[in-house]
């Protein structure tokens, strides 16, 4: 069943330069955008754009069964920054907003009729398997790459000790942590890792009998979102040519395996020996200060696997040892 005032008009007007010469929007209200590797039955729905904030309010859509672009599962909205929807996404369609229903359409049950020549008998066949798993809706219908996510999924026939997982191309997550409440609810929660293809993933729950249920392209993984470390506050804030310092270091965004550094401009850095992240916001680093180096102010850089880099500049003082 299509949608009264669905389309697939290709694309909206393209972004145009405001007073003050920056790019406005590349979508507007009604456009479905989705992203590069995502599926052909769901995307995302342009609500509207607040170019005070420069962000998208955007809902899940779906396509009907004939392929056209027909209805949401929930009123549900969120808000994406502009910059980050109009790199990953690209305008796939355009519907009228108000015409879009908040709800699944309903399926037509199918019926089959028997005639004798005596009588006439009409029978009605269920088409659902027995037994079988199905997935009506999941709550929410969205992470982030390098994130943990609970998932709320509403179907039929869970059994006890059921699994459950994503995929995508042959890629899947596997959910560590699953409570099947009744027949008809059950939560999964999933690591999704860093490296997470881009994308919309479907849902698979499969009972203890192996017999398994699927919602297609429904679970959209988006790009973790990367961010620097930052160096707030350093203790102590000095060391004496020819000692050792163990710095105490405070900030944020702080990874395992993040490496620090002494530098100066014209010198040769010097790498601590021994650096233990505590936390995000706290790590522990010994330093052994050159009896040569540089008498004055070094700055304390914070490295991150990946090269992401936060930097206090003229935080650190080296003293002459007399």
């Amino acid at each position: 069943m299509m949608a009264a005032g669905c389309s697939n008009n290709q694309g909206s007007p393209g972004a145009t330069p405001t007073e003050t010469g920056a790019v406005g929007p590349l979508f507007s209200e009604g456009d479905i955008v989705q992203v590069t590797s995502g599926s052909s039955t769901t995307g995302y729905l342009i609500l509207g754009y607040d170019a005070g904030t420069a962000t998208y309010t955007r809902a899940v859509i779906h396509k009907n069964t004939n392929g056209a672009w027909g209805y949401r599962t929930s009123a549900a909205t969120n808000t994406i920054n502009q910059e980050e929807l109009e790199r990953v996404y690209s305008v796939v369609g355009h519907v009228s907003v108000s015409a879009i229903p908040t709800s699944a359409p309903t399926p037509v049950p199918t019926t089959k009729v028997t005639t004798k020549a005596t009588t006439a008998k009409v029978t009605t066949t269920a088409t659902t398997a027995v037994g079988k798993p199905s997935i009506k809706s999941i709550d929410p219908e969205e992470g982030t790459a390098g994130e943990t996510v609970e998932v709320e999924i509403s179907g039929t026939n869970f059994k006890d000790d059921a699994t459950c997982k994503l995929t995508i191309s042959g890629d899947s997550v596997t959910s560590d942590d699953v409570s099947v409440d009744s027949s008809t609810q059950m939560t999964c929660t999933f690591d999704i890792p860093s490296d997470a293809t881009v994308g919309t993933w479907s849902v698979v729950v499969t009972n203890p009998d192996g017999k398994s249920g699927e919602l297609t392209n429904y679970f959209i993984v988006h790009e973790a979102e990367v961010t620097n470390p930052t160096v707030t506050k350093i203790s102590p804030t000095y060391g004496l040519q020819g000692s050792e310092v163990v710095l105490s270091i405070t900030g944020t965004n702080f990874e395992d395996d993040a490496e620090v550094t002494l530098t100066k401009s014209g010198e040769d850095d010097i790498d601590a020996s021994d650096v233990t992240v505590s936390s995000s916001t706290k790590i522990s680093a010994t330093f052994e200060i050159p009896d040569d180096a540089k008498v004055g102010s070094w700055a304390v850089v914070v490295t991150n696997p990946g090269d992401l880099t936060g930097k206090l500049s003229a935080a650190f003082t080296v003293r002459k040892n007399d």
